[in-house]
């Protein structure tokens, strides 16, 4: 301890050294010289020293009690004895563990035999660090956090089932405009084979063109089979087709005239 304040002494003096080098010629003149006195006093040093020693009532520290330095050498063998690969994290580790608990052990038997007591009692009351208050803020920030985690997992479940609703409507849209285009092809395919069978079966009659007026009267008021629904609704065509319109046909036969008297009478 005596060396550590004749360094800083000699730090401070060369400082102070430095300081003077830098000053003019005018200024030294001026100067007053001081020397620094140095306080070490060693006596007093070794006193407090020996006051806190347990050197003082014990001459070998082998005699003081335990609970006075709570300081032991375990009776293990070394761990670079008993760990033959240093590299090995998991055995070394497990042979620190032995050594502390070991050790452990034997500090506790050591104080039971002074009398020293080694659990805390039952009824000891121990002070928190943290007052209540600051507590209180810890528990509400934690519950706060929890509430928003599980608001925020919400989120997302609402989030995922909302997209897989919409994932789902866009496939039974898909599929039903896919049946749409299906069913129209079938239409299609439907009608071309119709209007095919409908030339062939013209072409192969006895006349070889129309069927014949019966065929046709019947076809006309019964209808010739398939789609039955709307086939007599009239359309933009049918209602500009005049040809069929007659007004003599509009204005019918002229009623004839009531005969006379004689005439009847004549015909009973």
């Amino acid at each position: 301890m005596g060396a550590d304040v004749d360094d800083g002494a000699a730090v401070k003096d060369k400082e102070e050294k430095a300081k003077v080098s830098s000053l003019d010629a005018s200024d030294l003149e001026d100067a007053i010289p001081h020397q620094r006195l140095t306080i070490n006093n060693g006596p007093a040093l070794l006193a407090a020293r020996a006051r806190i020693s347990l050197l003082r009532k014990h001459p070998t520290p082998a005699k003081a009690p335990f609970h006075l330095h709570n300081s032991l050498i375990s009776t293990l063998p070394a761990a670079a004895e008993s760990i033959p690969d240093a590299m090995d994290d998991l055995k070394r580790e497990a042979e620190f563990y032995n050594i502390a608990r070991h050790a452990t052990l034997d500090a506790r038997a050591k104080l039971k035999a002074e009398g020293v007591p080694f659990t805390r009692p039952s009824d000891y009351f121990a002070e928190m660090v943290k007052a209540e208050t600051h507590m209180d803020k810890v528990k509400d920030k934690v519950r706060r956090e929890a509430a928003e985690r599980k608001a925020r997992e919400e989120a997302r479940r609402q989030r995922d089932a909302r997209k897989f609703g919409k994932q789902v409507q866009r496939n039974v849209r898909e599929d039903m405009d896919a049946d749409d285009d299906l069913f129209d092809k079938i239409d299609v395919e439907k009608a071309g084979a119709k209007d095919r069978s409908g030339r062939e079966r013209g072409s192969s009659g006895p006349g070889g063109g129309q069927p014949n007026a019966k065929r046709q009267k019947k076809d006309a008021k019964f209808g010739f089979g398939g789609k039955k629904k709307y086939s007599k609704s009239g359309d933009a065509k049918s209602s500009a087709d005049l040809s069929g319109f007659s007004m003599a046909r509009m204005k019918g036969k002229a009623k004839p005239k009531r005969p006379g008297k004689s005439r009847r009478a004549a015909a009973r």
